[in-house]
This record gives structure tokens, sequence and C-alpha cells, in this order.
């Protein structure tokens, strides 16, 4: 690092401090990769849920709906577009 004269700052001490190897504990991780599909979503938010028929839809065949003078964020009900429909 240069200072504004152009003089070069030296740092003395070190940044990084690493812990002695005794103090060391290896813990043994177990993978639940096979376990894929049954904990956790392919594409989540791919389908959902219609809070009115509680059929299961792809979220572009449904609309966010419920308060019409807030964004569409603030939105707190997805009807699917039978419901929507009716």
């Amino acid at each position: 690092l240069k200072k504004k004269d152009g003089m070069r700052r030296y740092i003395t001490a070190p940044r990084i401090c690493w812990p002695s190897a005794n103090s060391i504990h290896l813990v043994q991780v177990e993978s639940f990769r096979h376990m894929g599909e049954q904990l956790w979503f392919q594409m989540p938010g791919a389908y959902v849920v219609c809070d009115n028929c509680e059929k299961s839809v792809p979220q572009s065949m449904g609309a966010l709906q419920g308060e019409p003078l807030k964004p569409q964020f603030a939105q707190s009900q997805f009807l699917c577009s039978d419901c929507l429909q009716s």
C-alpha cells in the first residue's frame, strides 16, 4: 500500500492467525446427496398450489391476487387460471 506521500507502508503484524495443530478437531459429516429429490426441490417455484382450489399448477398458469392497490410482490394469494375465470 502507498501513502499519499508515495512512501510504502508495511504491515508488521500478521493479519491471519492459524490455530495450533493440537487444537484441530475433525468431525465426520454425513452426505445426503443420494436422497436428492426426496429432500430438495429441483425447480422451486415451478409449481404453485392454488389458494382457492388447492390444485398444483405451473406458476405460469395463475397469478398473485389479494390487494389491488398494492404491488405484485405484496399480494398474498395465488389463484390458478381456472379460479381466476370463475
